[in-house]
């Protein structure tokens, strides 16, 4: 009989292994079969801004304090027919909605009523700006000239609503959107955020958020391997496979992994390895801190502490303050304010009755102003 050799099987081989994370958003005007375009694939841009929103500590505080700044003081008045105006038609309240969603995603809708002979606007009522999609560009005038709304564009079977952009034109509908977005080079349907550039960083935020709070509810142990002895057969190795591709992203921290391998007897012990050493802590730190830096680049905030996030190692002096303030209301708040104001001052040229209103910061250096009166037309004071 022939001498057999034994051949254990090969279980030292490495594998290199793709692990889906939960991706940055991204923005990408999709052609659908309803005459609509989807923000991405799966039509969820600005459903991800939303929750990065929620979850970013920093982030949310910098889309907030634009959000505020922009508001200012909100829509001003001493002329009773103006209050009145403002008061009937809600427009103090319209205002600040759409200037959160403008720092939110770029651009805000109204939803406009006319009368039936379509020379008055009787009604406008402000529209989740997340809830809406664009149209196909019109060929013949190159705009878009239809859009859709649905509360849930995620349902099995949503409902629809179609709206014809605001025009003054009588042949139009009477119920319109009034849509407005900031424009970007070579898009034109959708827009980006004023921080769209650091979006990166937004979710690296999240992601360190996640990573910290594992760490604490796992009892601070560093991540860890457990290697155990013992053959993995083919279905293993798809098992393996499947659990491992859930020892990533910031849900890992502090978790125990173990491994069974082939080669050793009932005298080898179990091996205890730890990714991360003490040290760990200081380049997570380090990244903590880096993120912030790139998220006050992204939105384009000249000093932290005008929004209430103090970096380490900053100074902030009353001078320093004040001229970072002058400088981001100059570069930031103010023409964004203008753009939201667009929308206000549009819809009120069809509203019976002239409107006089001011809008004046609200600036942490300019708490005591001498009082001023409200100028005679529409203004965006600094």
């Amino acid at each position: 009989m022939a001498n057999t050799k034994k051949v254990n099987p090969n279980t030292s081989n490495i594998f290199s292994f793709n692990f889906k994370q939960v991706e940055i958003p991204i923005l990408k005007e999709v052609a659908s079969k309803k005459n609509y375009y989807m923000t991405n694939d799966a039509d969820n841009f600005f459903d991800q801004l939303i929750y990065y929103y929620e979850k970013g500590n920093v982030h949310s505080t910098f889309v907030d304090n634009l959000s505020s700044r922009i508001i200012g003081s909100g829509l001003q008045t001493t002329d009773q027919g103006s209050e009145a105006v403002i008061k009937s038609y809600e427009l103090d309240e319209l205002y600040k909605k759409i200037s959160f969603d403008y720092s939110l995603y770029g651009g805000y809708a109204i939803e406009i009523i006319w009368n039936v002979l379509h020379t008055e606007i009787t009604q406008v009522n402000y529209i989740d700006f997340s809830r809406v999609r664009s149209g196909f560009i019109d060929d013949k005038i190159d705009e878009v000239t239809l859009f859709y709304y649905s509360v849930d564009w995620h349902a099995w079977s949503k409902e629809i609503e179609v709206y014809h952009t605001f025009d003054s034109n009588p042949e139009t509908d009477n119920r319109q959107i009034y849509y407005y977005k900031d424009n970007h080079p070579g898009k034109d349907i959708y827009p980006r955020p004023e921080y769209n550039a650091a979006l990166k960083w937004v979710y690296t935020e999240v992601e360190l958020n996640r990573y910290y709070a594992n760490l604490v509810k796992n009892n601070f142990v560093p991540t860890t391997m457990l290697t155990v002895n013992s053959f993995f057969d083919e279905e293993k190795q798809v098992n393996f496979e499947k659990s491992l591709k859930n020892f990533t992203g910031g849900d890992a921290a502090g978790t125990i992994f173990v491994i069974y391998n082939e080669g050793g007897d009932e005298t080898t012990k179990p091996e205890l390895i730890k990714f991360n050493g003490d040290s760990e802590d200081n380049k997570y730190q380090w990244l903590t801190n880096h993120t912030i830096e790139e998220l006050i680049i992204g939105h384009r905030i000249p000093n932290p502490l005008l929004a209430g996030v103090k970096t380490p190692g900053q100074l902030g002096g009353a001078t320093e303050l004040e001229i970072s303030e002058r400088i981001y209301n100059l570069q930031v708040v103010l023409p964004k304010r203008t753009n939201v104001l667009k929308g206000i001052n549009d819809i009120s040229n069809f509203i019976p009755g002239d409107i006089v209103y001011d809008v004046i910061n609200t600036d942490i250096f300019d708490v005591v102003r001498e009082d001023k009166p409200v100028d005679e037309e529409k203004t965006i004071t600094e």
